[in-house]
């Protein structure tokens, strides 16, 4: 698969990507584990030479069966006891290739304090067919914001998709460790392509989030 997504996930990391065909790109692909929240170990994803998969890598990820989770139909379940390799990467000025292009990301019905359409509810998620997409957005931005009780900078990523604003969370750990020794303020971008995900239900609130 060629590698779309790479985020925090608990201890361990959460890869997306859409798989990589003779002729053309297939489907969305969510390797998970069978730890309880399903988040891959940085050992499991290693390559043989120590370093972790980056985006637009393509990953060879041994799979034992397809592992849906409500929503969340991408999910495949990994083969622990093998390695991961590379066996390239993707052009980047080849990523319309790549993009999704929906009406809409979901549902646009609900939102965090900090946040904009940045969530639903599990009952509106688990009549969605799909959980990961990518897509171009228009007018993104990088929030910086320190939070001083948690003694740490967050990072939320501002955009606008088919007319409709978005502010959600940033869980890259490339992008967050980019910006988060920046000063507190908004970094607009001049072009972006991001991959949006749609979580498993939250223990504290029972939401969905982008």
């Amino acid at each position: 698969m060629v590698c779309l997504a790479s985020s925090y996930k608990c201890e361990g990391r959460c890869y997306a990507g859409k798989e990589v065909l003779d002729n053309r790109i297939g489907g969305w692909l969510r390797p998970v584990s069978n730890s309880p929240t399903g988040e891959i170990s940085l050992e499991q994803c290693r390559y043989a030479d120590g370093t972790l998969p980056k985006l637009l890598d393509i990953i060879e990820v041994p799979m034992l069966r397809p592992e849906p989770l409500h929503h969340q139909t991408e999910n495949h379940l990994i083969d622990a006891g093998a390695p991961w390799s590379k066996a390239g990467e993707f052009n980047p000025r080849a990523l319309s290739q790549l993009q999704d292009r929906p009406a809409t990301l979901w549902l646009n019905t609900d939102h965090t304090q900090k946040g904009s359409n940045d969530c639903v509810s599990k009952a509106e998620a688990m009549a969605f067919p799909n959980s990961l997409l990518f897509i171009a957005p228009d007018n993104m931005s990088i929030q910086v914001v320190c939070r001083p009780w948690k003694n740490k900078k967050t990072c939320r990523a501002l955009f606008q998709y088919n007319g409709a604003r978005y502010n959600l969370s940033l869980t890259d750990p490339a992008v967050i460790f980019a910006f988060s020794h920046k000063d507190d303020g908004t970094y607009p971008l001049t072009r972006a392509s991001i991959c949006v995900s749609l979580t498993e239900p939250y223990e504290l609130d029972g939401r969905c989030h982008r």
